[in-house]
Parts: C-alpha cells; structure tokens; sequence
C-alpha cells in the first residue's frame, strides 16, 4: 500500500478540448502533464508507473514522452509491449505487478488498496464530472488510511 497521496490541481488553462485525428483527447493537457511529469521524475532517478484508463491514453502519453527532445528522453514502454524486466517509466491499464517508487493515476476510478507503490501522484483537471471523480477518489485514500495532500502543477512533491 501506498505511503502516500497527493492531488495536483491543474491550471485552468489546461481544461481545452483537444483532437487527434478523429478521436477526441478532452484530456490532452492532462496527459500531457502526466508525459512532463514522468521526464521530471524519472530524470531524478525514480522508477514509475502511470495507470490510464485507455489504450488511446496509453498510446498518447508513450507518443508524447516520444517526441521528448533528446536531452529529456527518458526509457519508457507501455506494458504489452514492455521487455520482461520492465522499464523505468511504465504506462499500463492495469497497477504495476511490482514494487515501484511513484505511481502517476490518470484513471478515472483510482488504484486499489493492494498497488504496490511508495508514493500516489494523482492528477486533477477542471473539468467538473473529472473534478467530481477525483473528489470520489480523494475519499478512496482516505478510506485506504492515506492522508491525501494537494497543491498546484507549480507545488509538485519532491518524491524520494
């Protein structure tokens, strides 16, 4: 179980609806973030995993981190297609079968009590019915015993 949560509330300038190709990414600021945020923290030596709800996701954040320019690159795999022993920065529908450091929730319904992680990072847009899930899953850490914190895109936690 995680030793700990913390919400980060999106600015409101991140909320545009966004397309690609045909299919809409509502949330492409959101997984943007999520893309910035594994270069940050994987360049600071942590090994994570970001938990989406989608294939779609999944694919737009591995797209994302991708186009990185060479100095940010960071090793990374969706888990289909991930080598046996894993990479540092992992992107999956499903919660890490091992041990990681931080874990990134992009999904709507949030990790069970059992994800084996040090740290939840969990990312807030300004959409409401978004905003509202996250408010549900504020209360699932409460409920796991976690005492979740929140701050801005500008206050991110310095995880060890």
């Amino acid at each position: 179980m995680a030793a700990s949560a913390h919400f980060v509330l999106m600015d409101q300038g991140n909320d545009e609806e966004q397309t690609e190709g045909s299919a809409p990414f509502a949330l492409a600021a959101h997984l943007q973030l999520a893309a910035t945020l594994c270069i940050n923290y994987q360049q600071r030596g942590l090994k994570l995993h970001v938990l989406v709800d989608s294939a779609e996701q999944a694919e737009f954040i591995d797209d994302q981190l991708f186009a990185a320019p060479l100095e940010q690159f960071v090793p990374h795999a969706q888990s289909q297609f991930a080598p046996r022993y894993g990479a540092p920065v992992m992107i999956s529908t499903s919660e890490p079968t091992n041990f990681v450091p931080l874990l990134i929730n992009l999904s709507a319904k949030g990790p069970s009590n059992t994800v084996k992680c040090r740290h939840i990072l969990d990312l807030v847009p300004t959409q409401t019915d978004l905003k509202q899930q996250a408010r549900d899953r504020y209360r699932l850490y409460q409920s796991y015993g976690l005492a979740p914190t929140t701050g801005s895109e500008q206050q991110l936690p310095a995880f060890n």
